[in-house]
């Protein structure tokens, strides 16, 4: 039988048998069955690739947009939609104006150039921060006329161009600092940047009852062009006569007495400020002190003249002003009651003042009633006390130079 069986293999492969029986021999070899389950063998196996999925087919860039399809921020953005791509010709060239200084400087558009519509108005910037508006004329078919006049300047004595480069100034105790010009035409000063530690105003001078045996005297002393004091000179009785710094900024101080043997009737004041001279004279007799300020340069001076109680501890003396021209004392009611500008009882430090001006009640001619001394020219100061129970002692007079002319 065995002998049979490979007989007809042999003939099922090799033979001239018909297609119809080797079709039939064929299905009955191929379907030959496992014993044990019964399945066709080649049907129960599943191959390894069918099963599997491949890696490529789960990982995350199957789901992710690939690369090329994310646009990058600028492809986001609305450039096809913005006024830029849709605007006339002269809104563009409008827009381009405004790409002058960072302040915002816009220049006016070309007389004479097209424009439309008709009737339309351009504004441009000019001056100091003002306006000029153009209009838009039919002639032409549409056509730019000239700027108007300018509008709206600044007028602050510190205005500026924007975008001007910053410039420096010396501040404070010979310190420095930049100062730069805003978009709405003003200046801004930056921090005051090396002053000297412990330092004075240059031109600022003092008078010290320092180591002098004679009762009354003292050493004065001046501050030179670096903020320094410079050394002190010999005994002297006190200086009665301020000369005036010669750099603006300078200030110069004399020390003087209010003695309770020395009394006057004060001038009248109004409370709390300045009392335009010519002035009245009160009943109350109080303390007082003449000084002079006198300007000894080529030039005419404004200066600010303020008391002071000098020391650090001293006590606080309330005081009144006033100034006469000349270097004579007043005498008469009269002579005193014509005194120049106002009497002054209580003042407000001035921009850029030494600590001391106006503080503790102390009078001061300064800021807008600043005292005007032409060159070579005196001034003489009273100082006084605005209460009849005011203290005896020292009581400072102090000159600072705010400006120079010819």
């Amino acid at each position: 039988m065995q002998s049979w069986k490979t007989f007809m293999v042999v003939a099922l492969v090799f033979g001239g048998a018909s297609s119809a029986a080797v079709g039939g021999c064929a299905t009955d070899v191929a379907g030959v069955t496992d014993e044990d389950t019964g399945a066709p063998a080649q049907d129960s196996a599943t191959p390894p690739k069918d099963s599997a999925t491949p890696p490529k087919d789960s990982a995350a860039p199957d789901t992710a947009p690939p690369p090329t399809d994310s646009a990058p921020p600028r492809d986001t953005s609305p450039a096809d939609t913005s006024p830029a791509d849709t605007s006339t010709a002269d809104a563009r060239d409008a827009a381009d104006a405004d790409t002058g200084f960072d302040a915002g400087i816009i220049g006016p558009k070309p007389t004479g150039s097209p424009c439309a519509p008709v009737n339309s108005t351009f504004e441009s910037t000019c001056g100091f921060c003002g306006k000029s508006t153009q209009l838009c004329e039919a002639a032409g078919g549409g056509t730019w006329s000239a700027p108007g006049a300018c509008v709206g300047e600044n007028t602050s004595p510190d205005r500026c161009t924007p975008g001007t480069p910053p410039t420096q100034e010396t501040c404070g105790l010979c310190g420095r600092r930049n100062v730069v010009c805003q978009p709405n035409c003003t200046k801004a000063q930056g921090q005051c940047l090396g002053e000297v530690a412990g330092g004075c105003s240059p031109g600022t001078q003092e008078f010290a009852p320092i180591g002098c045996p004679t009762p009354g005297e003292g050493r004065d002393r001046t501050c030179d062009a670096t903020c320094m004091w410079g050394a002190y000179s010999a005994c002297h009785p006190p200086f009665t006569t301020i000369e005036i710094a010669t750099t603006v900024g300078g200030t110069r101080g004399i020390t003087l007495k209010f003695e309770a043997a020395r009394t006057l009737p004060k001038l009248d004041t109004a409370f709390g400020g300045s009392k335009v001279c010519p002035a009245t004279i009160s009943a109350t007799a109080t303390m007082y002190a003449y000084g002079k300020v006198i300007n000894n340069t080529a030039m005419n001076a404004t200066v600010a003249i303020w008391g002071e109680v000098p020391g650090a501890a001293a006590t606080t003396k309330d005081t009144i002003m006033a100034v006469y021209a000349g270097a004579t004392e007043p005498v008469t009611p009269a002579e005193r009651m014509a005194c120049v500008g106002g009497v002054n009882d209580t003042c407000t430090p001035q921009a850029g003042a030494p600590a001391a001006m106006c503080a503790s009640d102390n009078a001061g001619l300064v800021g807008a009633e600043s005292v005007a001394i032409a060159a070579g020219a005196t001034v003489t100061v009273y100082l006084a006390a605005y209460s009849s129970f005011a203290t005896a002692g020292d009581i400072r007079i102090n000159a600072t130079t705010n400006a120079l002319v010819p």
